[in-house]
């Protein structure tokens, strides 16, 4: 069996977590697999390249066997015979519904305590090869996401909560993914590795179980090289996400932000359409499995098609879905919200717009389109169909972030000079009023703000005077306001470059 050890010694090998690394905590339940694990890593720290790091063992009781308290002390003792730190926690009220989901929940938050308490920067389970290929086998009969298809990773970082609900990052490490479970226990045999047989394991009651007696032997039967086979191909799956989401992450800021203010996630729909059709379904399901998982973990596969013609549904461009949970999706001309119920009542009376995107048009209603351009990007015939023209100066790339428009709130005022060496500010709403601006239109008229929510522009006909009179030469960008434009432009701004004309003082 010093074939094992080497194995998994050459596995450790390839991983820089495991090298980098001082502290290593085993997840050890009792279980052949578990206690094979701690056995080889017991042999491994005593190598002279490793004899630095420190084995830590985590084991958590949870109380559903009678044997339970026999094998927690099975595994404390052999733990303390290794020489390893030991810890344990007793689940005190196990759930009789839902109960391996729950318990998995309760078992992760104790290694999490663990994490916390030991500094140590790994965490290291027994998943072994039939592991791998029950779950993928489950994950396929049950139905699952792009993401859930990968099955059970051999190295990953993963972020996990305390109890106190503090955010620990551990890098999760699998060695025994490659080796299947007979070897395992041949290896406890010749070692004479102690370790404990749920009898639960024999009977057909759960799902996992018919999967190991029933289908994985008549599949080995047709193929001794199926579980291999599984391998491979969760490899390639791991392979094919990594990829798609490292692409994704790249992409991310623009096609969507997270906002405070609802509490849930603004998407950008034009910068989604604009994705050949594979990629936005993709990243569709990569924002719902990385970003959404953990209020919305039980969502559909329909949920994601429905949020994706959300996007399509060009003839109601104010139209919203429910996606369970509490949770909706409601559009409005070119943004998703993503959100609780609860933000939606909040922001029943008000809409707020974040100004993303640069040289883009953004759809504010069926006739009213804003956007803040690069002076370098206007065109003429630009200047000439804005209904309403801001220029600033912004130097700073960090300044173009934070700009917003809204409706008219109770109390807003606008400052729009200077007094006595005191600033002066006026009302809105007498601002409007002075301003012509007929009463029935004075709710639905828009507010730009910048990142210090102050007011600098009530659209289109007065600008507060922290942005007026900036001189031409130093003018970087400028926001343009149209009314009843024409709607078939929208999407073609690109072809209003090519007739540049210098920006008009």
């Amino acid at each position: 069996m010093e074939e094992l050890l080497r194995r998994v010694k050459n596995q450790l090998q390839k991983w820089p977590a495991f090298d980098e690394a001082d502290k290593i905590v085993l997840a050890v339940s009792g279980g052949v697999d578990s206690m094979v694990l701690l056995h080889l890593m017991h042999q491994i720290v005593q190598l002279k390249d490793y004899q630095h790091k420190e084995l830590i063992v985590a084991h958590f009781n949870h109380q559903l066997r009678l044997e339970s308290t026999a094998e927690a002390q099975m595994v404390k003792d052999y733990a303390l015979a290794c020489g390893c730190i030991y810890y344990s926690q007793t689940w005190k009220e196990p759930s009789q519904t839902n109960t391996e989901a729950l318990a998995r929940q309760a078992r992760y938050t104790f290694f999490a305590n663990v994490l916390k308490a030991s500094q140590a920067q790994v965490l290291m389970t027994a998943h072994h090869l039939n592991d791998v290929a029950e779950t993928f086998l489950m994950r396929m009969i049950r139905g699952t996401s792009l993401k859930g298809s990968q099955g059970i990773q051999s190295s990953y970082e993963r972020i996990l909560t305390t109890e106190d609900k503090q955010v620990v990052f551990t890098q999760m490490l699998r060695p025994l993914v490659q080796i299947p479970k007979d070897k395992l226990y041949a290896y406890a045999q010749d070692y004479k590795v102690p370790f404990a047989e749920d009898a639960s394991n024999h009977t057909d009651k759960h799902f996992r179980n018919r999967i190991r007696h029933q289908m994985i032997p008549w599949m080995e039967a047709e193929n001794p090289q199926f579980l291999q086979n599984i391998l491979g191909i969760q490899e390639q799956l791991q392979h094919s996400y990594q990829t798609h989401f490292a692409d994704y992450l790249q992409m991310e800021p623009n096609l969507l932000m997270y906002s405070q203010q609802i509490q849930g996630w603004i998407l950008y729909i034009p910068n989604f359409l604009a994705l050949p059709e594979a990629k936005l379904k993709t990243y569709l399901s990569i924002f719902f499995e990385e970003r959404l998982i953990n209020d919305l973990p039980t969502y559909a596969k329909e949920t994601v098609e429905s949020v994706e013609q959300l996007m399509k549904n060009h003839w109601d461009p104010n139209a919203r879905i429910s996606l369970g949970s509490d949770w909706v999706a409601i559009r409005q001309y070119d943004y998703l919200r993503i959100m609780p119920m609860a933000s939606q009542a909040k922001l029943a009376d008000q809409v707020m717009l974040p100004i993303e995107q640069v040289n883009t048009w953004l759809v504010l209603s069926d006739h009213e389109r804003l956007g803040l351009f690069e002076r370098s990007q206007i065109t003429g015939k630009m200047m000439k169909e804005a209904t309403g023209k801001l220029a600033v100066n912004l130097v700073d790339e960090r300044k173009i972030k934070g700009f917003y428009l809204r409706h008219r709130q109770q109390g807003d005022k606008m400052r729009l000079g200077i007094r006595q060496g005191q600033a002066y500010h006026k009302k809105i709403n007498r601002i409007m009023i002075d301003a012509k601006i007929p009463r029935d239109e004075r709710t639905q008229t828009w507010l730009l703000c910048d990142a210090n929510d102050q007011i600098i522009w009530c659209i289109p006909k007065v600008i507060s005077q922290l942005y007026r009179d900036i001189q031409t030469d130093t003018i970087t960008h400028v926001f343009l306001y149209q009314n009843d434009y024409d709607q078939a432009d929208t999407k073609t701004f690109e072809g209003l470059l090519n007739n540049r004309l210098p920006l008009e003082g």
